[in-house]
């Protein structure tokens, strides 16, 4: 090949990967700037929002901003005075809105008798679930080495086994909907980009990354499967110091305005962003020394 056909080739490869990056960055901005949320009353027939985790954090605010969007909202932690705390705090916002509120220790799923309890607790729900919004998570921080039992059995039981059997005692109730449902898995960008410090919380993050997208994948003429992959979210388990941290109100707002539009998000566009900025040479290395 002469020098001429090289440099033809070379720039008609430059001119597709231009072409592929604008197109990303098209598709982004338009997501996260232009697209609007969609009418979530209307098409998810009413109903409630199930939130698991819902007491502070993420989970506070998708109550949030689902209320916003006129649906009730069901409320589920470990903590009757916080969930009542933030029931309140949405009916004074919202007063149209309805709210419920459920007791449990997610953290306590480890034998059939503790899962038999809380599909007993979900199958007594007599209220329209039409959104699950499965959230709540725990993350310990070390190396795997110095991971207690209990810390992984916490981060499983939490993680893992949570989502599975709230999505297990739900799911069959919403697909005997007339309308559409939807359901909201928070996975992390730790299932994509597995931490040395996070390895019990990467692994089941993945697990719930993967769910989602089986889910997705089974469900999809029914039920609207969102799949959140946030990274730094400032939050009781997160003193969020790193560069792209965000906070809940920041990142919520952002999901529930991609539901029922995309399969997945990383929630706030700063987390979307981020990913391309940490790949390039220099600023990689730059944002790489500020972090740690």
């Amino acid at each position: 090949m002469d020098n001429k056909h090289l440099v033809n080739s070379l720039a008609l490869l430059g001119f597709f990967q231009a072409a592929r990056l604008s197109y990303s960055v098209a598709k982004s901005f338009i997501k996260y700037f232009v697209a609007p949320r969609r009418d979530l009353k209307s098409r998810y027939g009413g109903g409630w929002a199930l939130v698991t985790g819902a007491s502070d954090g993420l989970g506070r605010q998708y109550c949030f901003e689902l209320a916003k969007s006129g649906l009730n909202i069901i409320l589920m932690a470990r903590n009757q005075e916080k969930l009542d705390k933030v029931a309140g705090e949405i009916r004074a916002e919202y007063p149209d809105v309805k709210t419920k509120t459920l007791v449990f220790n997610f953290s306590e799923l480890h034998t059939e008798e503790q899962i038999s309890a809380l599909q007993k607790l979900l199958r007594e729900v007599k209220e329209d679930v039409s959104v699950l919004v499965n959230n709540v998570g725990v993350l310990a921080v070390n190396h795997f080495d110095k991971h207690s039992i209990q810390d992984c059995m916490n981060s499983i039981s939490v993680n893992v086994s949570t989502q599975t059997y709230v999505t297990h005692a739900l799911l069959p109730v919403m697909l005997q909907r007339s309308s559409r449902c939807a359901i909201v898995n928070l996975s992390s960008r730790a299932a994509l980009v597995m931490h040395p410090l996070f390895p019990v919380y990467s692994g089941t993050k993945a697990f719930n990354y993967s769910l989602s997208t089986a889910l997705r994948n089974a469900y999809s003429d029914k039920i609207d499967v969102l799949t959140v992959t946030p990274a730094s979210v400032k939050s009781g388990m997160n003193p969020g110091n790193g560069l792209f941290t965000v906070t809940p109100e920041m990142h919520g707002k952002y999901v529930i305005d991609h539901l029922g539009r995309y399969d997945d998000t990383w929630g706030h566009w700063h987390h979307a962003i981020a990913p391309y900025l940490e790949a390039t040479p220099l600023l990689g290395h730059i944002i790489l020394r500020i972090q740690t």
